[in-house]
């Protein structure tokens, strides 16, 4: 297993995650779960 820390711009911030894939090749090679929430003050 491998992980790896990413990151992209969103707006005026930046979005978090971290990647994590097993050493095998396959079809779903990895996985990237993002968690989070609405901006304050959106509905």
């Amino acid at each position: 297993m491998k992980s790896e820390d990413i990151s992209w711009p969103i707006d005026q911030t930046t979005g978090n995650a971290t990647m994590t894939a097993t050493d095998h090749p396959g079809r779903y090679p990895g996985v990237a779960l993002v968690t989070g929430s609405a901006p304050s003050g959106s509905s």
